[in-house]
């Protein structure tokens, strides 16, 4: 597996946009970083109830991209999205997509770089402003009256939410922030990832294959036990999503090999035409004792099918 020839594309929205208003979809709406710039990221993400975070720095835009990406902490009731593909060759993954919380620019002391620093979440911003105003006559079922939940959270992609309880929520009128609603009626199985929601039990895996990590596709070291989950790290991955399933072969802890849920995983690197640098990614996998399923089927993870 090629790991080498690393590029990227940062994608961010120029002008701020409040609840309610349509998503754009003119790329002329939208500065694109691409290299030669050399950019230094670092992205957290993790299935659990709470946003993720990236942090990006980039080297010596020009002053009118500058401006466009610029973006003030306390502009919390607007929205500016920051989306981050990045991979070997040609061939790029989406290993961020949220939104801006401040971005601005400057000269350290003594350094011929102006830096822009940007910091971003994701679902923060959709968490503090979905608002449900909905009505159910007791004819739905869990899964569906949580789809119908996910549509009045703002800006966010087609969720994934797996099959849940057969038999029909009772009829009721929910009113309240919508995230809040969410977790109850998931039973806390629910998380944001990729501006998408994903609710599916904690042995389901979304997809269809599982990842296969060993030395040849980049592991480094061996995985290793860490508290309720096992950890491994590799070289920079862009493939991973929570939720999804991979297979661990390992030949220094042979014993823990099998195959495991992505519940956690933090990239951190450099990307950059003119200096060195490493790209890694650090992963958390659930150590349960149910077998692993696949949420689109129910049926377990088959070991004949590994990407």
């Amino acid at each position: 597996m090629i790991k080498y020839d690393r590029k990227y594309k940062l994608q961010l929205e120029k002008n701020p946009r409040a609840y309610g208003d349509p998503v754009p979809t003119d790329p002329a709406a939208f500065a694109t970083i691409e290299l030669p710039y050399t950019l230094e990221f670092t992205i957290s993400r993790g299935a659990m109830s709470a946003a993720n975070t990236a942090s990006f720095t980039v080297y010596n835009l020009s002053q009118k991209t500058r401006e466009q990406v610029f973006f003030d902490q306390f502009n919390m009731d607007q929205y500016k999205s920051a989306k981050l593909w990045a991979g070997y060759g040609d061939s790029l993954s989406l290993v961020f997509n949220g939104n801006i919380q401040q971005s601005w620019s400057h000269k350290p002391s003594g350094s011929n770089n102006v830096l822009t620093e940007i910091q971003a979440r994701e679902g923060a911003f959709q968490i503090a402003n979905g608002y449900t105003t909905q009505q159910f006559n007791g004819s739905q079922s869990y899964d569906e009256v949580l789809k119908r939940l996910c549509l009045d959270m703002p800006f966010m992609d087609t969720p994934i939410v797996s099959k849940r309880d057969n038999k029909p929520v009772r009829s009721c009128a929910l009113s309240g922030n919508t995230w809040k609603l969410i977790e109850t009626y998931s039973n806390g199985d629910a998380t944001i990832d990729n501006n998408r929601i994903v609710i599916v039990k904690e042995y389901e895996c979304i997809g269809s294959t599982a990842l296969l990590i060993n030395a040849e596709t980049g592991l480094l070291g061996s995985p290793y036990r860490a508290n309720k989950t096992l950890e491994f790290t590799t070289l920079f991955t862009p493939q991973l999503e929570i939720g999804m399933a991979v297979r661990i072969e390992s030949q220094i802890n042979p014993q823990l090999n099998g195959f495991y849920k992505v519940v956690g995983f933090t990239h951190n690197g450099t990307i950059s035409s003119a200096v060195a640098g490493d790209a890694t990614t650090t992963a958390q996998l659930w150590l349960g004792m149910q077998t692993l399923t696949w949420a689109s089927s129910g049926k377990p993870v088959d070991p004949g099918k590994t990407a």
